[in-house]
């Protein structure tokens, strides 16, 4: 066990180390991890009681230090604040991951942070003159935000590799077309526009189901598009595939 404030920061530091509360999702989180934070405080707390007793007696000399221990406990807090209210609920089981962040909630709450806000003064100056240390719940949102840009461009990729065209501009208006045409159709509604896309040499097979569904806000299934549309082999009439190719090419010469 930890004998000083300095070593004992480095110590809760590290044990909160694998929980970035700025991008960690829950699904990144290991039940481990949660249990030997849960077991450090449980171990620790009255040690730490002591040496911030003494500290308090000694004029504040560790203040900065022990503020960095609320700020780290409060940062947690507020990250777990974060999640669905069913992750903390009373009824999980005692091996989830649930039971174990709401015993470690528990105990920063009531044998933590509450103390020393009570005892100790440059803690409680602190926590009013900053009562949130970080925006927590902004960062993460743009870390949310920054991860489906990053899907949305996949998508965009994916379409992108069955787009036929001379140019980047090309391109980009045979994408804008065909989204526009395909906007909220799926199935054997769908099926006859991608043909038609197709034999027209402006895809040069179907696009990944998801990145259109993503995109082209297309609807149904794959396996109810798959019905008409299999390996580029259509099931609709020719008729119907070549009125679809009429209004590709006039939404095509609307764009230009």
């Amino acid at each position: 066990m930890t004998h000083s404030i300095p070593t004992f920061y480095r110590t809760l530091s590290q044990k909160f180390q694998g929980i970035d509360p700025y991008v960690s999702d829950w699904e990144d989180i290991e039940i481990e991890q949660l249990l030997a934070i849960e077991v450090f405080l449980n171990e620790s707390i009255e040690l730490f009681q002591e040496m911030v007793i003494e500290d308090k007696k000694n004029g504040y000399a560790a203040s900065s230090i022990i503020v960095n221990v609320h700020r780290t406990l409060q940062t947690f807090m507020a990250w777990a604040e974060s999640l669905p209210q069913e992750f903390i609920n009373q009824h999980s089981d005692e091996g989830s991951k649930e039971f174990r962040l709401r015993e470690i909630i528990l105990v920063i709450d009531f044998l933590w942070i509450s103390w020393l806000i009570t005892v100790y003064e440059p803690v409680m100056t602190e926590s009013k003159s900053n009562p949130v240390v970080l925006p927590v719940g902004e960062r993460l949102r743009a870390s949310k935000e920054q991860k489906d840009e990053a899907a949305l461009e996949a998508y965009r990729e994916k379409i992108f590799e069955c787009i036929i065209g001379a140019s980047p501009k090309e391109r980009e208006i045979i994408f804008h077309t065909l989204a526009s045409v395909v906007n909220g159709k799926g199935g054997k509604d769908l099926a006859p526009y991608l043909k038609a896309a197709i034999d027209l040499n402006l895809l040069s097979k179907t696009p990944d189901f998801p990145s259109m569904k993503a995109l082209w806000r297309i609807t149904k299934t794959q396996a109810a598009l798959s019905r008409y549309l299999s390996f580029d082999d259509c099931k609709c009439s020719d008729e119907l595939i070549a009125a679809k190719k009429k209004e590709i090419e006039y939404a095509m010469n609307e764009k230009y």
